[in-house]
């Protein structure tokens, strides 16, 4: 609430932002800018796979950890473990007007007051979308899509691991950058370093009536206006929701819990590398994919390829409390073992 930052984890390329490279089990606060005192005047904040950045209040942007692609954006390829300005584009000043900032895996994007898109870092893929395939230390516009003009009429951009997404003015979608498995949802597998619209449902027209969109590690999702969420790209793990392991590049339907229907009443969803979650109108959340490591919640890890469930902590309706109990008498001290002792 007061603007600064905490970070905690791995910290061996500096993107905990606190002046060293150790990891860190407990959160350490993020310093200012040259490494003195504690950075402030923060809005919102978006991690990748090894660096961090800030957007500030006067929409600036701020930086810190790995650097060798340029994800940093201030000109240059080393590791930083105190944040450093983003330059503006072309390498001169700082960027500012930003109202929104999000981190791939090893590239970086904002969202600017006129509604185009900035992006620097790795660029293998084309996620850049400036129509090159040149890593950048600085930021580059984001170009329209054919590749002439510097695309104007976006709200939302969200990065994923080598691609990225917009949610546009008129509710629709586009994407760039790696286009394995599907990810970019434009009916095809090719990559692409310009933005391609997301396809309707079933491959044919625009995506249209889309809220929000969040890309994943390889794959993306959608919620619609509606409640309804829809999802492409890799389904190997069941991260799309539409009850199959298929991966596809249009958007499908997530299905319901249970497998039947269409899922619906979501206001928010988030996709991680593998798996994707959603909150419900009723504040529950469900959440499908890979969950080896139980990042699904369920109280399970086995792989869901449509939504479940996220349990609440300890314990559940329903499920039995068991007490074990030792009984003495005058023979001696035995116990009885797991005694249920009824449900609720």
């Amino acid at each position: 609430t007061s603007g600064s930052v905490k970070c905690w984890g791995e910290g061996f390329h500096g993107q905990l932002g606190n002046g060293a490279t150790a990891n860190q089990n407990t959160p350490v606060d993020v310093v200012a800018t040259g490494g003195s005192g504690t950075l402030t005047d923060i809005t919102q904040i978006a991690a990748g796979s090894y660096h961090t950045c800030a957007l500030t209040t006067s929409g600036s942007v701020k930086c810190w950890g790995y650097g060798y692609y340029g994800q940093l954006g201030n000109g240059a390829t080393a590791n930083q473990n105190t944040p450093v300005d983003v330059v503006a584009t072309g390498g001169s000043g700082t960027l500012t007007d930003v109202t929104s900032i999000t981190a791939g895996g090893y590239h970086t994007c904002a969202l600017t007051t006129s509604g185009g898109a900035k992006c620097w870092g790795e660029s293998f893929f084309g996620q850049l979308g400036n129509n090159d395939t040149t890593n950048q230390n600085t930021p580059v516009d984001v170009v329209a899509t054919g590749g002439t003009g510097t695309l104007t009429d976006i709200t939302q951009i969200t990065a994923g691991g080598i691609h990225t997404c917009a949610l546009t003015t008129s509710s629709g979608a586009k994407c760039w950058g790696s286009g394995l498995s599907g990810r970019l949802g434009n009916g095809a597998t090719a990559n692409q370093n310009t933005p391609v619209d997301v396809v309707a449902t079933g491959g044919s027209g625009t995506l249209t009536n889309i809220t929000q969109i969040t890309a994943g590690g390889s794959h993306t999702c959608a919620l619609t206006t509606s409640g309804s969420v829809k999802c492409w790209g890799h389904g190997a793990s069941g991260q799309l929701g539409n009850n199959d392991t298929t991966n596809l590049n249009t958007p499908v339907d997530v299905v319901a819990t249970g497998g039947t229907g269409t899922l619906t009443n979501i206001t928010q969803i988030t996709a991680g590398n593998t798996h994707t979650c959603a909150l419900t109108t009723s504040g529950s959340v469900k959440c499908w994919g890979h969950g080896a490591s139980g990042q699904l919640g369920s109280n399970d890890t086995a792989n869901q390829t449509a939504p479940v469930n996220v349990t609440a902590s300890g314990q559940q309706p329903g499920l039995p409390a068991t007490l074990a109990v030792t009984v003495t008498d005058d023979t001696g001290t035995w116990t009885l073992g797991r005694v249920v002792l009824g449900t609720r």
